[in-house]
């Protein structure tokens, strides 16, 4: 039973809409810096995480398992992370963690949180897309949890804990906006979904092309780091939600 769920799982993620609800993304506008005044090659991607220095703010959160079609799956992200130096890391299941939460964790000793909020995969709907039965509960709880952003800003308020951004988050411009919220590295799971069905080198060209969005966004705020663009705080936008 287990198995054929996880396979279930697997075949809506691929083929159907699984997406519901606001990341907050939308709601945050950057400054654009016609100015730069940096070297677009310059632009330096890396930063540490858990002591150890990684080529690019980005890890692979963990997807699925168990069947044989998560095998090739896992392999394939398992090379492209190997290769590309990106960690692979269990988190929670796009709910959001909330400041009081997160809290909690650190009270029993949990230094690193992933936040995995609202906007991203909905478990609610993907199980109402597999169980005709669940429909009335997909429709009530699709929208619950905390949205991506919120999730983010309130956890890095806890200078004790490292804060992975997770949830939604699809372009690169979504992870740089991420980073200046707080999250101190950033996490994606659907969009490496598909690629991952077809070889290590289709997930390499999809990470890549994130990447390349992160570092043309940081071209056009100025900055050449990831220290630079994470100090901007919430004066990088000419536009936030009001709160």
């Amino acid at each position: 039973m287990t198995k054929q769920r996880k396979t279930d799982h697997l075949k809506i993620c691929l083929e159907k809409k699984v997406k519901t609800g606001s990341t907050g993304f939308n709601d945050y506008h950057f400054t654009h810096q016609a100015l730069p005044e940096i070297n677009f090659d310059e632009i330096d991607l890396s930063c540490q995480f858990l002591k150890r220095k990684l080529n690019y703010p980005l890890l692979i959160s963990s997807m699925t398992g168990g069947t044989i079609e998560a095998k090739t799956i896992n392999l394939n992200l398992a090379k492209t992370a190997q290769k590309l130096k990106i960690p692979i890391i269990i988190k929670e299941t796009g709910c959001g963690i909330s400041q009081k939460t997160a809290l909690s964790l650190l009270d029993i000793g949990i230094k690193i949180i992933d936040v995995s909020g609202h906007g991203g995969t909905n478990w609610a709907l993907i199980e109402g897309l597999r169980n005709k039965k669940r429909n009335k509960l997909e429709k009530v709880f699709s929208d619950w949890g905390i949205p991506t952003t919120e999730a983010i800003i309130e956890c890095s308020q806890i200078k004790e804990l490292t804060i992975i951004g997770s949830g939604g988050i699809r372009t690169g411009i979504d992870m740089a906006k991420a980073l200046v919220l707080g999250a101190d590295i950033i996490g994606i799971a659907l969009p490496l979904l598909q690629p991952a069905t077809k070889s290590a080198k289709a997930v390499e060209e999809k990470i890549k092309s994130l990447i390349e969005e992160l570092k043309i966004t940081m071209f056009c705020l100025g900055v050449k780091n990831i220290k630079e663009l994470k100090s901007l705080g919430l004066s990088a936008f000419y536009q936030t939600p009001t709160r």
